[in-house]
């Protein structure tokens, strides 16, 4: 019901994003990121729940990456790709929102996969031969 009135004010959506229910936490990702203002310190607590324990907080991370001012959409992707586990559903979402961003950046995504060990965050070796293909044709088509 609170969603529905409007944005949520700072410190609400702050509650609902360490809230100890993920169902809260996802909601609170959800509704801020739709805000058409998003406070700073709201926006830094949804990127540190790219590593949330819950599939679901994830998901809504990985859909709100491109959504929040001040924060780099790729790195975001990434980050929550690295982290969900063997969940099926995000690597799909991330890929959708990751795809067209790598026409024009994909230096900074090389750069940012270096960061991690592909052996262990398995999802994101999976993503390689796709980044791969798509920066191969300049970043056109699915």
């Amino acid at each position: 019901a609170l969603i529905a009135v409007g944005p949520l004010d700072t410190t609400t959506a702050l509650r609902l994003l360490s809230h100890s229910d993920s169902t809260f936490r996802a909601w609170g990702v959800r509704a801020s990121a739709d805000a058409p203002e998003v406070d700073p310190a709201v926006r830094d607590r949804i990127v540190e729940l790219a590593r949330d324990e819950s599939p679901d907080v994830q998901l809504q991370v990985a859909i709100a990456a491109g959504k929040l001012d001040g924060v780099d959409p790729m790195r975001l992707l990434v980050d929550v790709l690295a982290h969900c586990g063997d969940d099926a559903l995000i690597p799909h979402v991330v890929w959708e929102n990751l795809h067209p961003l790598l026409q024009d950046h994909s230096a900074q995504f090389l750069s940012l996969v270096k960061e991690y060990d592909l052996k262990e965050t398995p999802n994101l070796a999976r993503l390689m031969p796709r980044v791969t293909e798509r920066i191969l044709q300049g970043g056109k088509g699915k």
